[in-house]
């Protein structure tokens, strides 16, 4: 017979013993069981493991018993005869944990072999020097719970021989295992230094075969996070390179983009002027209806022109703002004139409401930037009016300008109010458009600083809140240039014209000569250096990119002999945003007119100089 396979019925003592001082039922504690009473009460018989799991399940099931009172009589098991011995020997000369080491070690005994011929008992301390005894299964075998139970009692009860009653011991039970951690026992005296001493060798080995096994572990855990850094720096480098591409790539189309809407302008001047021009001469009905076309879709063209620009600028980090005081009445004055316009030949009605409080006060900002998102926001608002109105509120609240545009459209579904702006985004394709105004919108606000909400409802309008962070100031009566009166003419003005395009020189030698201005023109920067030196001007106006010389080498050289105040010098060009104006500034000239011209505008920037 396998002893391995059966479990000694020395085990099974206590049980019995508590069945007869109960005077319990015995047979149905041996219910469906092959073995009688007289065999399991021979300490020298042995019986499977599937008759012993079944003897406990009567227990329970049968005699009322519960896994406690298994657990009990686990714990009277040292009152056995034959354990005391063991536990003499235990006592004399180990503790509780050496003692189980001497179990299961090379000094294991014939009789604890008899008894657990089955089952593996190991031992360790864990980081809080809790003892731990892991009782396992040979492969195969799956004893009933009881006997974890049976043996947890028997594990409370060892340290009792020690005199040690206050013990923690904590089971956990899993397939064919169970590990109990307890503390170990305090037991003083010279005797137990003794014995630790000697078995500290054995403690040592443990401890050291767990701290290389930590170690290891550790190293190749390093290991593997060397290597991780390793890659993720490659992926940095590849991600900073591509980053670097990325950004070359955007600043050379936005090269592009400029040069191209630089190249555009100069057609798009030729084109408006003469038709600003033809508008000045006689025409019949028929004519100023097809002038007015004209006007409008170079409008658009420009438009367009613009916001290619400024999206290239912004995706290449380009864009800065040109932060200065500026008047609300400034501010107001082209919106009011281009949109009230725009009410004149449709069923739409635009309403401008300003609160008097701010009527007469100065902010700081950008103008010319707030002006283009509101000028987009109004011109998408009458664009999707057919009827009805569309208003433009303004108030100073809590340290910002609050701006609110109402309109009767068509409104926005839910849906598409966040994809509006996207660039290239047009939630309704039959209106002529790209979709990049309000893109350029949402990019402006940041910034400034500013936000943006929206409210909408289909067929009903839509609803756009502006708010921009600014200081406010006192306006003083002598702080902002006032457009002068069209019909009152204070001073014919000599004026040089600078300018290396025939169309361009001709419209805007056409514009100053219809308000009696004398004008010489020079082709490039050179020939307007020598004209200065040979006779007197008022006021040039220079072009900025000229072959042989262009505009800021000569506006340079002219600064030298003559300032600001003496010989003004007002720049053409079709690249006129804050930071060259600002350039142009610094250089030396007074003003930037950007192309393509309007007449109205030139006639109000030289009535300054009147």
């Amino acid at each position: 017979m396998n002893i391995g396979n059966e479990v000694s019925c020395k085990v099974l003592n206590n049980y019995l013993r508590e069945i007869e001082l109960k005077k319990l039922d015995v047979n149905l504690f041996l219910k469906d069981c092959e073995y009688d009473l007289e065999y399991l009460k021979n300490k020298n018989n042995r019986i499977g493991w599937k008759d012993f799991g079944l003897l406990l399940d009567n227990l329970c099931e049968h005699l009322n018993y519960s896994y406690n009172d298994i657990r009990q009589i686990g714990k009277n098991s040292i009152n056995a005869p034959f354990m005391k011995p063991v536990f003499a020997i235990a006592k004399g000369l180990y503790t509780l944990p050496e003692m189980f080491y001497w179990l299961h070690g090379d000094k294991s005994n014939k009789m604890v072999n008899y008894l657990f011929s089955c089952i593996d008992i190991t031992c360790s301390f864990d980081s809080k020097h809790n003892f731990i005894v892991y009782f396992t299964m040979e492969e195969g075998y799956e004893p009933h719970q009881g006997f974890y139970w049976s043996s947890l009692g028997l594990m409370e009860a060892i340290p009792m021989i020690y005199g040690v009653h206050s013990i923690e011991i904590d089971m956990q039970i899993e397939s064919g295992r169970a590990t109990y951690r307890c503390q170990v026992p305090n037991v003083g005296g010279f005797l137990s230094k003794l014995r630790r001493f000697l078995m500290a060798p054995i403690i040592m080995t443990q401890t050291t075969k767990e701290l290389q096994s930590a170690y290891n572990e550790l190293y190749q855990k390093n290991e593997k996070l060397m290597n991780d850094n390793c890659q993720l720096k490659k992926i940095q480098k590849r991600l900073a390179l591509t980053n670097i591409e990325a950004l070359n790539s955007s600043k050379a189309k936005s090269r592009f983009v400029a040069k191209v809407s630089h190249e555009l302008r100069t057609p798009l001047n030729g084109i408006l002027g003469m038709n600003q021009l033809l508008q000045c001469t006689e025409l019949n009905q028929e004519q100023v209806e097809y002038c007015q076309t004209i006007d409008d879709s170079s409008e658009t063209l420009l438009v367009l022109l613009n916001d290619l620009l400024d999206l290239g600028q912004i995706e290449a980090g380009e864009v800065h703002l040109n932060i200065e005081k500026f008047s609300l009445k400034q501010f107001l004055k082209p919106i009011k004139s281009i949109f009230t316009q725009k009410t004149s030949n449709n069923n739409v009605k635009f309403e401008l409401l300003v609160d008097e409080k701010i009527e007469d006060l100065s902010f700081t900002g950008d103008i010319s930037r707030i002006n283009q998102i509101i000028s987009n926001l109004l011109c998408n608002a009458f664009k999707y009016t057919k009827k009805g109105f569309v208003s433009f509120q303004i108030k100073y609240e809590y340290g910002q300008l609050a701006f609110t545009i109402k309109d009767t459209g068509i409104g926005i579904s839910p849906s598409n109010q966040k994809q509006i702006f996207e660039p290239f985004n047009q939630i309704n394709s039959e209106k002529d458009g790209v979709g990049l105004g309000l893109s350029i919108v949402i990019n402006l606000l940041e910034l400034m600083d500013g936000k943006i909400e929206v409210e909408s409802e289909l067929n009903k309008g839509t609803v756009i809140k502006l708010f921009l962070p600014t200081e406010v100031h006192e306006q003083t009566s002598l702080e902002f240039y006032e457009q002068p009166d069209k019909n009152l003419r204070i001073k014919i003005l000599k004026i040089l014209l600078v300018e290396d395009n025939d169309v361009n020189q001709l419209i805007t030698k056409k514009f100053l000569s219809k308000d009696g201005h004398e004008v010489v023109c020079a082709i490039n920067g050179a020939i307007a250096v020598d004209c200065i030196k040979a006779e007197s001007f008022d006021l040039v106006l220079m072009d900025i990119n000229m072959p042989v010389m262009d505009g800021k080498e000569a506006t340079t050289i002219i600064r030298k002999e003559y300032d600001k105040t003496v010989l003004p010098i007002i720049a053409l060009t079709a690249s006129a945003s804050a930071q060259n104006k600002e350039y142009y500034k610094d250089i030396g000239m007074n003003e930037t007119l950007a192309k393509p011209l309007r007449k109205e505008l030139l006639t109000e920037v030289l009535g300054r100089y009147c």
